[in-house]
Order: structure tokens, then C-alpha cells, then sequence
């Protein structure tokens, strides 16, 4: 089923080729994921998380899920179609039906 979701909000982007690795930070969220199965990053604009997250998950065994948010997602329905479009995208194995049946309610 497509419910019409925008591909490069559950797609990392492509990292630039002037990309500066922060190789602490990144064995930080390795030592996170050990511990958690959803993992945040926040700072302010311009600081990198984007490219930080985008690195990261390009080093990692799938399924890792990226998902952009956008203010729309204040809007439970919007929230998870878009989280499971990223599951699907990762190849994730997870209870499709039930998701759908859940997206079908609104």
C-alpha cells in the first residue's frame, strides 16, 4: 500500500565531499546504540547533525530507519505514516498489517 510519502525524508542524505568526520561523536552514538533502539540528535543550526546522523548510519548493518521530521508531524496520523515508510525503507521486519489497519483508522 502507498500512501504517498516523500522518499528522501526516510533516505539520508548524500554527505558532501568537504564532510569533516567527528570520529568522538560518532563512537559516542555506537556506545548509544548499544544501549537504545532510537537514537536523537539535537543542536542548534548549522552544527552538523544532519551530516553527523548521515555518517554514522552509513557505517551501520541495517535495519536503521532515518526519518526527517518535519512540523507536520505534530499530526499522529502524518508521524506514522512517515515512520513506517522509513521502516520499510530500512528493510525492517516489523507488523505491516497491523500498521496499515492503524493508517486505515486515521
Amino acid at each position: 500500500m502507498d500512501f504517498g510519502v516523500l522518499r528522501d525524508r526516510v533516505r539520508p542524505p548524500l554527505l558532501s565531499d568537504g564532510w569533516i568526520s567527528r570520529s568522538r561523536l560518532l563512537r559516542q552514538l555506537d556506545q548509544l546504540a548499544e544501549k537504545y533502539c532510537v537514537l536523537g540528535v539535537i543542536a542548534g543550526p548549522g552544527y552538523g547533525k544532519t551530516s553527523l546522523a548521515a555518517e554514522w548510519i552509513s557505517w551501520q548493518t541495517p535495519p536503521w530507519a532515518w526519518l526527517t521530521i518535519a512540523p507536520e508531524e505534530e499530526d499522529p496520523h502524518s508521524l506514522l505514516l512517515y515512520i513506517r515508510a522509513a521502516l520499510l525503507e530500512a528493510g525492517a521486519d516489523f507488523d505491516r498489517e497491523r500498521l496499515d489497519g492503524l493508517l486505515r483508522q486515521g
